[in-house]
């Protein structure tokens, strides 16, 4: 027997609803992680803002002398960016990646991948491939210290790996958080963002211990309309002006804060 056609219209109804609903909760609350409510929250104090283009899936974001390196994704449309007063290079990738996290060291630009376990290697200058690293899994987020890669999956794991080869030496656990995102390293502290949530979170590089937390829905509000298409995405260190650039996909803005002040503890 066919279904009528009020049934259907009836059941179309309540998975658009329910979609809805799920999105605008995962945003609204800190899901399977009610204790996140526990870490200790700091105030965003705006330093500056900048137009960014609000047609990129923005995924990574690198402040570099002046300018930004940026890394917009999805599957037939990803590329790599460099923006700045004096220059603009863009990169477009083959169609079987999905670009995710960046971060350079020296003069080459590490690319993340989403599925296809590879880091495209560039020059950083000229944003021409130089080459590949190989990796298992999934990719989400990138940074770097000074002696190692730090990756993040979208789980509660940081894999910290060889600058050279990218195998991993060695696991983080972060208890306390999960769909870890978006990570930039600031002098022994991790920056990261976590899928479809509006704070930063500051974990403490040497033994994952959670820190503190940074709400900026207020800028995510100012770079656009709300939604669940442009979340916040991308966190970059300006080292000149001693502050956390933030932004996110679709956002029509970037906004540099303070660097929030945090000091290491054990948990």
């Amino acid at each position: 027997m066919k279904p009528r056609p009020l049934l259907l219209a009836c059941i179309a109804y309540l998975i658009l609803v329910h979609s809805v609903v799920a999105g605008s909760t995962l945003y609204s609350t800190d899901k399977n992680n009610t204790h996140l409510l526990d870490v200790p929250s700091i105030s965003a104090q705006l330093l500056e803002i900048q137009a960014h283009n609000p047609n990129w899936f923005t995924q990574g974001l690198y402040s570099d002398e002046g300018g930004f390196f940026i890394s917009s994704g999805l599957y037939g449309k990803s590329s790599l960016i460099y923006q700045s007063k004096k220059k603009n290079l863009r990169h477009t990738l083959p169609r079987k990646y999905f670009a995710e996290g960046l971060t350079v060291i020296d003069d080459k630009l590490y690319l993340l991948t989403w599925k296809e376990n590879t880091v495209l290697v560039f020059d950083k200058k000229t944003l021409q491939q130089k080459g590949k690293l190989t990796y298992k899994g999934e990719g989400w987020g990138l940074t770097h210290t000074d002696k190692e890669f730090v990756m993040s999956n979208g789980s509660n794991k940081l894999l910290f790996r060889n600058k050279d080869t990218f195998a991993i030496n060695r696991t983080m656990i972060v208890n306390g958080i999960n769909y870890i995102n978006e990570l930039e390293y600031v002098n022994g502290i991790i920056w990261a963002n976590r899928w479809y949530d509006d704070h930063l979170y500051a974990i403490d590089a040497k033994n994952g211990c959670l820190l503190a937390k940074v709400n900026i829905n207020h800028l995510r509000k100012q770079a656009g309309k709300p939604d669940n298409k442009n979340i916040t995405n991308g966190i970059a260190y300006d080292r000149e002006k001693k502050g956390l650039w933030v932004t996110g996909k679709y956002w029509s803005k970037r906004f540099l804060i303070q660097l929030p002040k945090v000091q290491s503890k054990t948990c």
